[in-house]
């Protein structure tokens, strides 16, 4: 996809991964959040599956799309060199982070990857 703009990091290689976990956790965890995040998928829910997570980060401005259609189960088990996960980094309750209408996504999450998000703002949209 190179015709992505420059602050839009495409995710889809374990390296690539583990390399943004790396980034994601050298955030600041003070308020405002630097983390915002939202699901894409098909059927998004239990019954569904989740294709692509999109991660924005405030302070550096930069969109991680992690295309979890290709990496599969791996998206949430990849490590990084700091020993963490995509999955640990959602879990976590001192990282703050903000979800868009995330009753599916937590559903898709739980059900799907056994993710139970902590820390998290959610913004609901009706």
């Amino acid at each position: 996809m190179s015709d992505l703009p420059p602050n839009c990091i495409l995710v889809d290689t374990p390296s690539t991964l583990s390399q943004t976990i790396a980034e994601l956790y050298n955030l600041p965890i003070t308020l405002p959040p630097s983390l915002y995040v939202d699901l894409e998928g098909v059927d998004l829910c239990r019954n569904g599956r989740i294709s692509l997570i999109q991660i924005y980060a405030s302070p550096t401005s930069k969109t991680y799309l992690v295309d979890v259609f290709t990496l599969g189960a791996s998206t949430f088990l990849t490590t990084s060199t700091n020993g963490k996960t995509l999955k640990m980094l959602l879990e976590d309750v001192k990282i703050p982070k903000v979800f868009f209408d995330c009753r599916n996504d937590n559903d898709a999450l739980w059900n799907l990857y056994q993710i139970d998000t902590g820390g998290t703002f959610f913004v609901y949209f009706i």
